[in-house]
């Protein structure tokens, strides 16, 4: 999360080290932090913005000015890191398929190509306990998506950085030639993830 004052200082050591720098944020004060990423560039760069409006992600967010100021961040980064991949990522929640269809030709009009959507299905104790849908209407609807950001030229992934997402996959018996034109994302090493929270603690 950007905003922190551990930003500048990890930018460098990433430089120091060659390692690739990634960032994820709600972009509340991502305009304000902008020019703490000029010298050494992160590769990627994803916001979060859960709805095509104003009034939706806000109400959604529980935040006033969130879609605002998210937006603003994405085009100071657009105008000065134009090199920096920029993504924007969406919690596909339950029964929010038809807000989620009109996401792409947003994305499209604000100039971002790449469109992470973490599906959200509900870990318990040991793994996945239940999905947020049934299971037929959450791939229908994975599918739909994915047609519609095709269609507006968005590169569309669908997050499983836990792997719920494929053991969803395993379990319905679900074909290759069946699903392989969905983009299913998954980080190689989740362990390896730095996340910054207000409280100053890492994880």
């Amino acid at each position: 999360t950007v905003g922190f004052p551990y930003t500048k200082a990890l930018l460098e050591y990433g430089n120091d080290k060659d390692v690739q720098a990634n960032f994820v944020t709600n972009g509340m004060w991502l305009a304000n932090v902008v020019p703490e990423f000029v010298p050494h560039p992160p590769t990627k760069i994803a916001v979060s913005l859960d709805a095509p409006t104003a009034s939706e992600h806000n109400a959604i967010r529980r935040n006033a000015r969130g879609f605002e100021r998210a937006v603003k961040g994405i085009k100071a980064l657009q105008d000065a890191l134009p090199e920096t991949e920029l993504e924007v990522s969406t919690v596909f929640q339950p029964g929010k398929r038809q807000l989620l269809e009109r996401m792409p030709r947003f994305l499209r009009g604000l100039g971002v190509g790449h469109w992470n959507v973490n599906v959200e299905i509900i870990a318990g104790v040991g793994g996945p306990s239940k999905l947020t849908r049934t299971d037929n209407t959450l791939i229908r609807d994975m599918q739909i998506l994915h047609k519609i950001a095709r269609d507006n030229k968005v590169q569309l992934t669908f997050d499983d950085e836990l792997g719920h997402l494929t053991e969803l996959i395993l379990r319905l018996g679900i074909t290759d030639k069946k699903f392989n034109s969905l983009r299913i994302g998954r980080l190689v090493h989740p362990e390896y993830t730095l996340r910054l929270r207000p409280n100053t603690r890492c994880s």
